[in-house]
């Protein structure tokens, strides 16, 4: 009669330990049986090592495609990701779609050491050239090829896959403390349904302690408009700093001198600082923004109110020279977004009661 059941084969180490004890008695026996549990210990502390993920081994950049969509159809685009913080499981940085023009937004994410699982989504746009929202991205990083893939807005259908390319980043953060006060530039506002490109310029007057910012705003129009929109106008805004992304949104909230046309209302402004400049989104387009740290009523950058900045503002007055609409702002002394007789007696006061 053949006996059932499952024969068990011993390998040959675990033949040659049962030889061993056998020989040398129990005692022995428990040795090897420690020392095989040290080594078993030990590769699996080496396979952590191995999985664990650094800061360093995610901030940088990381390029590659992933799946979106356009009318409701999926449609691949390539990205570039710059991420310059990486802390306590946390991940900030910029998204660029490098298959589009003029899309570009801050994201937040969170990451996983152990297990290398990382996902981030979009926060605020700098360029939204076609108006889009932000997709989810959820994804594993995997460092020994330095990838990083999975699916956007959680759909097998969208899949994704990043390579980094460089340690190299760009440090977002700023300092308040460093931020100029006055910007000149330009944002797109509107007529009706019409995007209207206006000349701007606004001054910081307060950044308190919680990045909080007050200040005044002037608009009017620019050479790139017909004349029709032709408005000026100031007013007092209010909005924030952070120090973390260098984002700045502001928003007017009470009229200095409210343009001819009925129909204007408080545009709001969100927008990046990079170095002296800023680069954003508004409620019909874009603004971008240049520091300035020219004397209102210098208009020839001299950094001094001078007899030949008089000079200057005659024959502008006189209609014998063209200024840009940058300059006009800049030698615009009571702030009604145009230059004329009122604003060079202005600098005829300031020179002789400086």
């Amino acid at each position: 009669m053949k006996r059932t059941g499952t024969t068990k084969v011993l390998s040959g180490i675990s033949a040659l330990a049962l030889a061993f004890a056998a020989a040398a008695g129990t005692d022995a026996f428990n040795g090897i049986s420690t020392v095989f549990a040290e080594d078993a210990a030990a590769t699996t502390e080496t396979e952590a090592e191995v999985q664990n993920l650094t800061d360093e081994q995610i901030k940088g950049i990381w390029e590659g495609f992933y799946t979106g969509y356009s009318n409701s159809t999926n449609i691949e685009r390539t990205i570039k990701l710059d991420i310059y913080d990486c802390t306590d499981g946390k991940i900030k940085g910029f998204a660029t779609i490098t298959s589009e023009e003029h899309e570009k937004y801050y994201f937040t994410g969170n990451y996983n050491s152990e297990t290398g699982k990382m996902n981030f989504k979009g926060q605020s746009w700098e360029e939204n050239a076609d108006g889009w929202g932000f997709g989810s991205f959820s994804g594993t990083v995997d460092p020994t090829d330095k990838s990083y893939s999975g699916v956007t807005d959680s759909s097998s259908a969208k899949p994704f896959k990043l390579t980094k390319k460089s340690d190299d980043f760009t440090d977002m953060k700023i300092k308040k403390e460093n931020i100029h006060r006055q910007w000149v530039g330009e944002y797109d506002g509107c007529s009706g349904d019409i995007v209207v490109r206006r000349n701007y310029k606004f001054t910081i007057d307060d950044n308190s302690d919680d990045n909080k910012i007050t200040g005044t705003a002037y608009f009017s129009p620019s050479e790139k408009a017909d004349q029709q929109y032709a408005e000026t106008g100031s007013y007092k805004f209010s909005g924030s700093i952070s120090e973390e992304s260098g984002n700045i949104n502001m928003q007017g909230f009470e009229w200095i001198e409210h343009p001819e046309s009925s129909n204007f209302s408080f545009v709001k402004l969100n927008g990046f600082f990079r170095g002296d400049k800023i680069s954003g989104t508004s409620e019909h387009g874009t603004w971008s923004m240049e520091a300035t740290d020219i004397i209102v009523g210098d208009v020839n950058y001299d950094n001094m109110i001078s007899a030949d900045d008089l000079l200057i503002m005659k024959r502008y007055i006189l209609m014998e020279v063209n200024f840009s609409q940058a300059m006009i702002n800049l030698s615009d002394m009571n702030g009604d977004g145009v230059l004329n007789i009122i604003d060079f007696n202005k600098v005829v006061n300031t020179l002789v009661n400086p």
